[in-house]
């Protein structure tokens, strides 16, 4: 009987939510290699918001995956700093502060760049008449080999766009161009550039 109460909850809860459907990012399964370049540790993306749903299109619920949304994000992530950037990229374990000298030992990497998404919201009242607005909160710090940190930063990702007929994978791309913002915000900072300098 509980199960069975709880099975129609969950279903009314969900009625009328959308879940977006995310790409896997961009192609980041060959790494180029630049000499001279500093060697920095990724682990994959933190997502640390609460739960899946992100906001509201007009009386609908919006949501994204904590998995989608975390392997999305470690995809731009990587791509921004060993294509964009130019430093060489070492895929790693999920780290802590605590764990960070231990890892560079173990990678043999000269900087980690740990990023957290820690807010993810869309809403619009009317995607017929009035832009999906989406922000995301994404926190980048950098650490030295030895795990002390360097730098930390907060980006706002940002995007804004009328779609109309709302779909998943038009969802999916709103969130894409967020996660996309917000690196390119990463990217222009002159302290994160400094951090990732010999």
């Amino acid at each position: 009987m509980k199960r069975i109460l709880f099975a129609g909850i969950s279903i009314m809860l969900c009625a009328g939510c959308t879940t977006a459907r995310l790409t896997a990012g961009p192609d980041v399964s060959v790494l180029q290699m630049h000499k001279d370049a500093l060697s920095v540790g990724v682990p994959v993306v933190e997502d640390l918001r609460a739960g899946k749903k992100v906001g509201t299109i007009g009386a609908a619920g919006v949501n994204v995956e904590q998995d989608d949304l975390r392997d999305l994000a470690t995809s731009h992530l990587v791509k921004t700093l060993n294509m964009e950037m130019g430093v060489n990229v070492v895929r790693t374990a999920a780290s802590t502060e605590e764990n960070l000298a231990n890892l560079s030992g173990q990678y043999a990497v000269d900087r980690f760049v740990v990023a957290k998404i820690k807010e993810f919201k869309m809403f619009s009242a009317d995607s017929l008449l009035q832009p999906v607005d989406v922000d995301m909160v994404y926190e980048v710090s950098v650490y030295d080999g030895s795990g002390k940190k360097i730098f930390r930063g907060s980006f706002n990702g940002q995007y804004s766009k009328r779609v109309g007929v709302v779909s998943q994978k038009g969802l999916g791309q709103l969130v894409e161009a967020t996660v996309m913002n917000a690196n390119q915000q990463m990217r222009a900072d002159i302290a994160f550039q400094k951090a990732l300098t010999a």
